[in-house]
């Protein structure tokens, strides 16, 4: 069986075409990769930054002191170790803003449980413990606290020249 000139040439433009086609798609799914990779990295970009379990504790422990905890703005948070410091401001239930920090210190057990060591207040300059009762009935709450997955967005840290944050935080 010979195959005539007509043949070979419809030959080679099937397998001209079969290429193209193979080139084809795989530029499209270059294009869809890149594009999913894309799409990952925006969303990404858009989560709200968390921290840790120990600080929705301390938070948990702030908001459950103040009367209206609806009006505590998280200012900045920062960890040093086992300390956990939050500082924030609120609106006090005579109407003033006052801006306090809190600093927790907690560990884990060997059974990855937490365990509330100290927790200090600072109001103005004096920094105070809370009373070893009160942070021992709050060390019965953590369990809880922690099945229910407490709010752990932290605020983004603002640009050095960004004088609109301070507008922000106080009002």
């Amino acid at each position: 069986m010979e195959i005539t000139d007509a043949e070979a040439i419809k030959q080679q433009r099937l397998e001209a075409r079969r290429k193209r086609d193979k080139k084809r798609k795989t530029v499209k799914r270059s294009i869809y990769g890149f594009l999913a990779f894309l799409a990952f990295i925006i969303w990404y970009g858009f989560q709200p930054l968390t921290a840790g379990m120990e600080f929705g504790i301390c938070r948990t422990f702030v908001e459950s002191r103040m009367t209206f905890p609806q009006t505590m703005k998280i200012v900045n948070y920062d960890q040093f170790g086992d300390s956990h410091r939050v500082f924030y401001t609120y609106t006090n239930p005579y109407g003033y803003h006052r801006s306090e920090m809190i600093e927790c210190v907690i560990t884990q057990d060997s059974n990855r449980n937490y365990v509330v060591q100290d927790i200090r207040l600072q109001r103005g300059r004096a920094r105070e413990s809370v009373d070893r009762q009160i942070v021992a009935r709050f060390q019965e709450q953590v369990p809880g606290i922690v099945k229910y997955k407490p709010n752990r967005i932290i605020p983004a840290l603002p640009r050095d020249d960004a004088l609109i944050h301070l507008w922000q935080i106080y009002n």
